[in-house]
């Protein structure tokens, strides 16, 4: 944020933060400083600031944090799991779920799926994106995408791009 009392020379700055997680139940984070470079009109990496480097990764351990187990039952209810090919389907269907529906609407459609975490998680967002990931696991996302679609609004929702079963 730029002050209010800002004026000549002030130096004009920011960071881009990249969040990962680590090897051993870890959290990477790594820093892209940019700094105004008023001769090019640009903002660019801010090597002064890191030693010559154009970004600095910061490893934190969270010995307290671990994901849960997939549970191993794919292809669950006669669904065959997600091919690798659903890549991009995979990521639509992520769009329209945080795009388009209310963290209520989420529950819904994750509760109707039967995809919810078998853990106690206390961060929806987590386990929303837990939801997903299984429902990938368990061959469940054409089913999601149709409990999506009527979220959507009308000129913006898509065909299911996941095979039909039955075919």
């Amino acid at each position: 944020m730029t002050p209010e009392h800002a004026a000549d020379p002030y130096i004009y700055r920011y960071n881009i933060l990249e969040f990962a997680l680590g090897a051993d139940s870890s959290l990477e984070i790594t820093v892209y400083p940019r700094v105004w470079i008023p001769e090019t009109t640009r903002f660019e990496a801010d090597r002064a600031r890191i030693g010559g480097l154009d970004r600095t990764t910061f490893n934190l351990p969270c010995p307290q944090f671990n994901l849960p187990p997939m549970p191993p039952n794919p292809g669950a209810g006669g669904q065959p799991a997600a091919a690798p090919e659903d890549q991009d389907a995979f990521a639509r269907l992520n769009y329209f779920f945080w795009r388009y529906l209310s963290w209520q609407d989420q529950l819904k459609v994750l509760v109707k799926a039967n995809i919810l975490p078998m853990t106690t998680v206390p961060n929806l967002q987590t386990m929303a994106r837990m939801g997903l990931e299984r429902a990938r696991h368990d061959g469940k996302l054409r089913q999601l995408w149709d409990k999506i679609m009527p979220f959507v609004p009308a000129d913006k929702r898509e065909p299911n791009p996941f095979a039909n079963p039955d075919n």
